[in-house]
């Protein structure tokens, strides 16, 4: 009886003396033996300045920060504290898979007005350094930066009712000194007064923080022997250091009075330079981090709806966008994204089309013209008689957070509009058995003077012609006479019925009107219809629909070899006993 009562008061002494934790929670390991420290290698991200915008290299603006934090979490980053990290130098606790921890040196406005709601929003940690002599006291002016940074843009600390509030969010509040002195150049005791001040200033308003790290002003007095001693006699658990060229910490292996620290400044960027991969904002989270090295674009064709390479199209013309990219780097999941200009405005983007149409490449391999891109998409808008269209391809990772590769603005293909407009007129065209009625094409053409235009009409055999105007224009063909040159696609213009054709080997331009007379013959009473095929020649060579015209009647071996690029304009009509004018 006697044991159990002595070990019930030994378990109650050494839970009243366990160590308290930040926001003065007790330490759930504290009575656990240490363990063998994780081997684990964990980024700790050192901001300074959060601002609306980047006046200086040490300022890092606040979409630009919430868009790396999007990234963090994309790619299943999860913040930890500095107190899991010393839990985790014991062996204790369970790491997650991707920890990362989040730093903010001096103590800036902009971390409570911009950074705290950023972090808050993603449910994400972080720890605050301060300068204590810098945060001013409720109801007093609040002090900048001025005295200590003279070379950097005026910039205004926080005030002690703001450094309260982010604590009571969660964020530890850490020393940074009292006045940002670099550390080696103040004698021991002065050194004290920092370290030991700045602390006091901390618990004093956060009687519950105990402040138990330390970053060191310029990264500045980790190796010097003095300064290391003074800041552990001072009461502080670690101490962070800030370089250029620091690593990533590892319970197991890291000094716990230097531990690094990667800066994230201005410069640092969610688009990769391959030129210069150490401002890529993956880089300085993970230096292993895989990553393509894309240096070119190849290949590049436009084709039209047959598959024909081509250089100019008429707008809304369906065309395919084809190309090619080179990958040198890591194999990775990426988006291949196009961008359409025209006269200095977007006028196709895939990645905004609904539903996007960028290309996903899962993965890029490594290597020449690795990666085969296409796009579907119509001809764009034009109001002048030929412009220049540009294209624009991106390269984004598979969360189109990162960039990886951004081409130049590059000629693509020109781009004019429709130069024919045709119309039939009267509409609807009612017919009954031997009556006549004219039907009128009216052609419009605005381009530079075509240089051959032919109508061709066809129709069932009920219908017969009786006359067409304007006279010497107008001809009739046998049947089947014409044959359509590069494949055909229903209906034809092979046909076993009547055929006419309105021809003008020279037709300039303008607007003109072309007629024929029908008659419907008796004892019809279904089975109506009219095809037309409106061909043209014009400047420029433009391929389209091409025909290959017949042997030229009364020759011998005598072909009309020329082609025509083809507008097929669309005529509705009505049905059953009218007469039917069906889209071609």
């Amino acid at each position: 009886m006697k044991t159990r009562w002595l070990s019930g008061i030994l378990l109650l002494a050494l839970f009243t003396l366990a160590p308290m934790k930040a926001n003065g929670r007790a330490s759930a390991h504290a009575l656990l033996e240490p363990q063998t420290p994780f081997d684990i290698n964990i980024p700790i991200l050192a901001y300074h300045k959060i601002d609306q915008t980047a006046p200086s290299e040490w300022y890092v603006t606040a979409d630009q920060f919430a868009r790396q934090m999007d990234v963090l979490q994309a790619y299943g980053y999860q913040t930890i504290s500095l107190d899991d990290y010393m839990d985790y130098t014991q062996g204790i606790g369970q790491p997650p898979e991707k920890p990362i921890i989040l730093t903010f040196d001096d103590g800036f406005q902009g971390l409570f007005d911009y950074a705290a709601p950023i972090l808050k929003e993603r449910n994400m940690s972080a720890a605050f350094f301060i300068i204590t002599g810098k945060v001013a006291e409720a109801g007093q002016p609040r002090q900048n930066n001025q005295d200590w940074q003279p070379a950097e843009p005026e910039a205004y600390h926080l005030i002690w009712p703001e450094v309260v509030s982010l604590y009571e969010d969660g964020f530890p509040i850490e020393s940074h000194t009292v006045t940002h002195p670099a550390l080696t150049g103040l004698s021991s005791e002065q050194q004290q007064v920092q370290l030991n001040q700045s602390r006091q200033d901390i618990q004093t308003h956060l009687p519950q923080n105990p402040a138990r790290f330390f970053a060191y002003p310029y990264g500045n007095g980790a190796a010097d022997p003095t300064v290391r001693a003074n800041v552990q006699a001072a009461g502080y658990s670690a101490a962070l250091g800030f370089g250029p060229s620091d690593g990533l910490a590892n319970p197991s292996t890291s000094d716990l009075w230097a531990l690094p620290r990667r800066a994230i400044k201005r410069d640092v960027t969610l688009n990769l330079n391959p030129a210069d991969p150490y401002w890529f904002f993956m880089h300085r989270v993970d230096p292993n981090f895989p990553i393509p090295l894309i240096y070119n674009v190849g290949d590049f064709r436009v084709k039209d709806y047959a598959n024909r390479e081509r250089t100019a199209f008429y707008s809304g013309e369906p065309i395919t966008v084809s190309l090619r990219v080179s990958n040198w780097g890591s194999p990775v999941n990426v988006v291949g994204s196009l961008e359409l200009r025209q006269n200095g405005q977007v006028v196709y983007d895939s990645h905004a089309q609904t539903p996007s149409q960028d290309v996903n490449l899962t993965p890029l391999p490594y290597g020449s013209g690795a990666g085969d891109l296409k796009y579907s998409l119509t001809a764009p808008p034009s109001a002048a008689i030929s412009e220049q269209v540009s294209y624009t391809l991106r390269i984004k990772d598979h969360t189109y957070l990162l960039g990886y590769f951004t081409s130049d603005l590059l000629p693509a293909f020109t781009v004019q509009p429709y130069p024919i407009e045709a119309t039939a007129a009267p509409s609807p065209l009612a017919l009954y058995p031997n009556q006549e009625k004219d039907l009128t094409f009216s052609v419009s053409y605005t381009g530079a003077d075509a240089e051959q235009m032919y109508l061709t009409v066809s129709f069932s055999n009920a219908i017969t012609v009786t006359a067409a105007s304007p006279g010497g224009v107008w001809t009739s063909y046998p049947v089947g006479s014409l044959v359509k040159a590069n494949g055909c696609s229903s209906p034809c213009l092979v046909t076993s019925h009547p055929m006419y054709e309105a021809g003008e080997p020279l037709f300039g331009g303008g607007v003109k009107n072309y007629t024929l007379r029908l008659r419907l013959l008796p004892g019809v009473s279904s089975g109506l219809w009219l095809r037309y095929r409106l061909t043209m020649r014009v400047p420029g060579n433009l391929t389209g629909d091409y025909y290959l015209r017949d042997p030229i009647p009364g020759t011998t071996g005598i072909t009309d070899q020329q082609l025509f690029p083809a507008f097929s304009l669309p005529i509705n009509g009505p049905a059953n006993l009218f007469l039917p004018l069906v889209q071609r």
